[in-house]
């Protein structure tokens, strides 16, 4: 079992999906705040490259990241357990992303394939909440 939130989750999401086929433009560096966690509010980023997560750290990256994404500790469980598509949180004003559009629109469609919605689900079943 991993914690929600740490760094052990988040190599955890690296290491599912570094396996998974390529998929063009879906290539951004993402910062994420999840806020009403239990000790606080959470900021850490991930990196994808052709659909897969590179690079992972809780706090903040030293680039400038293409996108933010805020979302309730509530709706990060859901999306992190497999419950709430990104794509869904979002048209449904559920987290607030703040960035390059072109870079969202990009990650979108990877994130709806069967082999990355199974890493975050094959994840989400080891991560303690």
């Amino acid at each position: 079992m991993v914690d929600f939130l740490t760094q052990d989750w988040l190599d955890a999401q690296r290491d599912a999906t570094s396996g998974l086929t390529p998929a063009p433009d879906a290539s951004a560096l993402v910062q994420h705040v999840v806020t009403g966690a239990p000790a606080g509010n959470v900021a850490y980023y991930t990196q994808f490259d052709g659909g897969r997560i590179v690079d992972a750290a809780v706090g903040k990256p030293s680039a400038s990241p293409d996108l933010t994404v805020t979302a309730s500790y509530a709706d990060a469980v859901r999306m992190a357990s497999g419950d709430l598509e990104l794509s869904a949180a979002y048209m449904q004003g559920r987290v607030k992303v703040e960035g390059d559009m072109r870079r969202l629109f990009g990650l979108l469609p990877a994130t709806h394939r069967a082999d990355f919605k199974a890493a975050v689900t094959q994840v989400g079943e080891k991560t303690e909440f």
